[in-house]
C-alpha cells in the first residue's frame, strides 16, 4: 500500500479497494459532542433597558455564571415561591 492510500485510510476510513474500513468507521463515529436526552433548541429572548442588562452583566461575572444559568435560577426560584 503507498503511504497517500494509507493516509486516505486513516483520513476516510477507505481502504485502497474503496470499501469502507468497520474499524476506522467506528473511530469516526464517536467525533463531535455526546447525544443528550433533552436537546435544548428553543431560543427564548426579550428587551431590556441598558440598566437591567448592565446589572444582569455585573451579576454574572460576580457569581461566575452565564446569562442562561441566572435565568434558569430566577425562573426556579419564581416557580417554588409563586406556584
Amino acid at each position: 500500500m503507498h503511504s497517500f492510500q494509507k493516509n486516505i485510510v486513516f483520513l476516510w476510513g477507505i481502504n485502497y479497494n474503496g470499501d469502507i474500513d468497520s474499524e476506522k468507521e467506528q473511530v469516526m463515529a464517536k467525533v463531535g459532542r455526546p447525544p443528550v436526552e433533552d436537546k435544548k433548541y428553543i431560543k427564548v429572548g426579550f428587551r431590556v433597558t441598558e440598566a437591567e442588562r448592565d446589572r444582569l452583566f455585573a451579576y454574572c461575572k460576580k457569581m461566575n455564571l452565564t446569562q442562561a444559568q441566572v435565568f434558569k435560577e430566577a425562573l426556579e426560584l419564581l416557580y417554588k415561591t409563586k406556584p
